[in-house]
Order: structure tokens, then C-alpha cells, then sequence
């Protein structure tokens, strides 16, 4: 059976993702570093696989909601 996870975002966390979310910074470099994020909070044992996952999850949509196309367009953005 698949567990489920309702993550919320700390405001303070999303005001964050909002800043880099708008930076000219590949999808690509964005994902990787959620990924390692991710990692990190498996191996530090504080988030269940499945939590940290669904964590990464909640960022990279977050992020993607702050990209506009043109940034995707011109650097890359998320697949």
C-alpha cells in the first residue's frame, strides 16, 4: 500500500522557493539540487523516504509555479 503525505510548506520556506523560483537558474540545476535535498533528509533520518520524497515533490511544483516561460525557454526548465 502506497503512503500518502500531506507536506505543507513553512511560509518562510515558500517565500524563499518564491526568490529562487524566479532566478535564471536552469530546471535542470533546480532538480538536482532538490534531489540532493531530498537525500539529505533521508540520510539525516529526520524524514521517512516516502516523507522526504514527498516533500521534493512540493518544491519542485512550487517551484515551477514561480518560472515564468521565458526563463524556461531561454535556460531550461523542469521535466
Amino acid at each position: 500500500m502506497k503512503e500518502m503525505y500531506s507536506i505543507r510548506l513553512d511560509p518562510l520556506f515558500q517565500v524563499f522557493l518564491h526568490c529562487l523560483g524566479r532566478q535564471w537558474i536552469s530546471g535542470d540545476a533546480l532538480s538536482l539540487t532538490v534531489g540532493a535535498f531530498v537525500g539529505e533528509l533521508i540520510k539525516s533520518g529526520d524524514f521517512s523516504e516516502g516523507g522526504a520524497k514527498a516533500l521534493g515533490r512540493n518544491v519542485l511544483h512550487y517551484l515551477r509555479g514561480e518560472r515564468t516561460s521565458s526563463v524556461d525557454n531561454f535556460i531550461g526548465g523542469f521535466e
